[in-house]
């Protein structure tokens, strides 16, 4: 009589749970508070995700095409002498300075990616170099001249742009 009972509260617990309703929304919150409830996340490219509806919301997220090309190259790359733009896809960089040449000693770097850390280095040469970056607070050129040179810069955002981190022999302008 007691088997009879068990197995029937067990049946009646089975299909109370075959029953309840799945949900199939999440909530979404922003800064800790509650704006609703989602069903889907789109993809909207490496700065967002989207909430299907009548609202976006903006979430920083990882730009991927950053970490492949540092993975596809063990987060490194040489730069020659005759490129102009420091790349920034990269976590370091080696730079010659092995020419005079004004059209190349005159160098930029662009705007890196929220977070992103670089490091610039020089592995050869003994010509004056500047590198002129686009966004920077507190220096607004750095002058390479001797191998061994290096700065390290942390890009924070697009209106602070490139801070300086540390820096080996390297001229640092206002």
């Amino acid at each position: 009589m007691k088997s009879r009972k068990f197995l029937a509260v067990v049946l009646v617990l089975l299909l109370a749970f075959a029953f309840v309703p799945v949900v199939d929304a999440f909530q979404v919150r922003v800064n800790s508070t509650e704006s609703g409830h989602a069903r889907v996340l789109n993809l909207d490219g490496p700065e967002t995700i989207g909430r299907v509806g009548n609202e976006e919301i903006t979430i920083d997220v990882v730009d991927s095409s950053m970490i492949a090309a540092g993975a596809a190259n063990g987060g490194a790359t040489s730069m020659a002498t005759s490129t102009t733009a420091v790349p920034v896809t990269y976590a370091h960089v080696n730079m010659a300075i092995t020419t005079a040449d004004p059209a190349f000693t005159a160098k930029t770097l662009a705007d890196g990616k929220k977070g992103q850390i670089l490091t610039i280095h020089v592995y050869n040469g003994s010509n004056a170099t500047t590198i002129t970056p686009a966004t920077s607070t507190a220096f607004s050129v750095l002058t390479f001249n001797a191998v061994d040179d290096s700065v390290t810069l942390l890009f924070a955002d697009s209106t602070t742009g490139w801070l300086l981190m540390s820096s080996t022999s390297v001229t640092i302008t206002p």
